[in-house]
């Protein structure tokens, strides 16, 4: 099967998948949503927001492992570890968890898929030996989503992010599904003031 197929595949299962989604914050043309796992007690969650930006900007940004700590909320590290193509690339990012909650990291491993009115970025685990384990940090292992760049127009794009994970070791669940609208909110509003100045 071509990779091009694939890719429109894999897109619209992705933009079919709506009908649970449940808002959570609307503000500053931020939207948040989350819906309930069919796996896990932890939601998934999706952000969406319209800028004023290029596809090709938005890639730059959120692809930058060295820079990606810049704009993500709670987050006080992260870097890219190795890059394996122009379409595949591995990041590290350190996540800073309220106290007594204990910091957690992981490895993505980023595979993108683009034409010329969508980008789509797949978000998997990468390889831990990529990076030593910190004792001070419990690493994240299980999650998965996915990054999706529309071009709205000649000057406006569509970013939407979706994410799931469970973050290991123990996080009271209602803290974990209470920070599902509020951390990704703020990344997005991060991310807009970067993708539009």
């Amino acid at each position: 099967m071509k990779p091009f197929l694939i890719f429109t595949l894999i897109l619209s299962c992705f933009l079919t998948q709506a009908q649970d989604w449940e808002l959570k914050k609307n503000k500053n043309e931020i939207k948040i949503y989350t819906r309930k796992s069919d796996t896990s007690e932890i939601k998934e969650y999706k952000a969406v927001m319209k800028v004023n930006s290029s596809m090709q900007k938005a890639l730059d940004v959120i692809t930058d492992g060295n820079s990606v700590f810049e704009w993500t909320h709670n987050t006080s590290a992260s870097k890219t570890l190795s890059v394996i193509s122009e379409n595949e690339l591995i990041i590290w990012i350190k996540n800073d968890m309220p106290w007594p909650v204990q910091d957690r990291d992981h490895i993505s491993r980023l595979c993108i898929e683009q034409n010329e009115n969508t980008i789509y970025i797949d978000l998997l685990p990468g390889p831990s030996g990529e990076m030593p384990l910190d004792d001070n940090c419990i690493r994240i292992t299980n999650f998965k989503g996915a990054w999706i760049i529309k071009k709205v127009d000649p000057t406006t794009i569509e970013v939407t992010q979706r994410m799931y994970g469970d973050p290991n070791g123990s996080i009271p669940l209602w803290l974990l599904n209470s920070m599902l609208a509020t951390h990704p909110y703020h990344s997005f509003l991060n991310l807009k003031d970067i993708l539009e100045n």
